[in-house]
């Protein structure tokens, strides 16, 4: 059971879009469970679903994960756990709960269902959630656009992780990279950053806000889409670079 949070420190760069569409592709072949802790239900409502109780409500202790899994698509063995109620109504004490001995309970538990991987969705910012999921993950990805907003973000982010000894384990997705020199030149300085950890750079393509238009992960809607096209070879990057971590 391989643990994969996503994660980004600024809103609007398609942190959802990537995580829900990274679970799909390798669902393909896996079975898959992808956990929303972002407060804003992202994952549910990029599906157009609904769930009184998620994560929130099982760290809390108000319910079983067993209760709070969803099955998404028939066809695949994609699975889904939003983060509840619980994580709007009240926000700090909802990160409170992400302690490792809650979390490592409830990995525990998941070890039963035989999941390959479990992809996590987390909030734009630096949080508990985040800093306990990054001491348990065996590796973890960052998503970030090559604008000016994303990159200063991210250069503070790659400190954070220098600084705390978790510069190790993990990959970029550079996303919605369009065809100008701006993209271009921000490109060039997260190879920088990073050291040319970039594990695969993502066009910015419409038939994504159409296939969230419609409920669905891309690779659903429109399977020969560059974003997807571009996205299972990353996937088959990361499938390696795991095996070799």
């Amino acid at each position: 059971m391989v643990i994969i949070p996503v994660i980004s420190l600024k809103g609007g760069v398609g942190k959802s879009t990537v995580s829900l569409n990274l679970a799909d592709i390798l669902a393909e072949d896996n079975k898959v469970l992808l956990i929303d802790t972002d407060p804003q239900n992202s994952i549910t409502s990029l599906l157009c679903k609904k769930s009184k109780k998620g994560i929130g409500e099982v760290l809390k202790g108000d319910a079983n994960i067993k209760d709070v899994i969803i099955k998404i698509e028939l066809k695949k063995k994609l699975y889904v756990v939003s983060a509840g109620e619980f994580a709007i109504t009240d926000p700090i004490a909802y990160e409170q709960n992400f302690t490792q001995k809650n979390l490592k309970k409830v990995f525990e538990e998941l070890k039963t269902y035989n999941f390959d991987y479990i992809i996590i969705d987390t909030a734009p910012r630096i949080s508990k959630p985040i800093q306990t999921l990054l001491a348990l993950a065996n590796f973890f990805l960052i998503v970030i656009v090559p604008d000016p907003a994303s990159v200063a973000s991210f250069d503070k982010f790659i400190k954070y992780l220098k600084e705390n000894n978790y510069f190790h384990n993990f990959s970029v997705i550079v996303n919605k990279m369009e065809a100008n020199g701006i993209s271009e030149d921000f490109h060039m300085l997260i190879q920088k950053f990073t050291n040319d950890n970039i594990l695969i750079t993502l066009p910015k393509d419409l038939k994504v806000v159409e296939a969230e238009g419609n409920c669905m992960p891309v690779s659903n809607y429109t399977p020969n889409s560059a974003f997807i096209s571009f996205l299972k070879e990353g996937v088959d990057k990361l499938k390696k670079l795991i095996n070799k971590s």
